[in-house]
């Protein structure tokens, strides 16, 4: 009987920690105090977007982005003009981080993790982290 119990509750918490989905970020997002945004939009094989600020009444593009579904797989990619020589970089989501989506790129020099943390439906966490977990964090309200 104790088996038994053990093996429900297992299967109740297993169940309970549904993977977040990247299907939460489309929206437009603004960083807490400034005016800076990213903006994501779905399209048939999954998310497209782009960071951008406002400085003196003109949006000024920072960086590219996607997410996209592939071989079973999610990957996040960035594109930073004046980075890595314009190379876009992959992340890949770790599945096994259920509660946030955490997207990875061991090999990159930094970042190698970029996390999106739910803390409501209108707001997450966003850390931005180097192999040695340091970085910086911020937050995003959806507008």
């Amino acid at each position: 009987m104790k088996l038994f119990t053990l093996l429900i509750l297992f299967v109740s918490i297993t169940a309970c920690q549904a993977q977040v989905s990247y299907k939460i970020l489309e929206g437009t997002w603004k960083i807490e105090g400034k005016e800076k945004y990213e903006v994501w939009e779905s399209d048939n094989s999954g998310l497209t977007g782009s960071s951008y600020g406002i400085k003196d009444g003109a949006k000024r593009t920072t960086e590219t982005l996607e997410i996209k579904e592939e071989e079973g797989k999610v990957i996040y990619r960035a594109t930073v003009p004046n980075q890595n020589n314009g190379a876009t970089i992959p992340f890949t989501l770790n599945a096994d981080k259920a509660e946030i989506l955490s997207f990875e790129n061991p090999e990159h020099d930094f970042p190698t993790q970029i996390i999106y943390e739910p803390v409501s439906d209108s707001r997450v966490l966003v850390k931005v982290l180097g192999g040695d977990g340091k970085g910086f964090s911020y937050y995003m309200d959806k507008q």
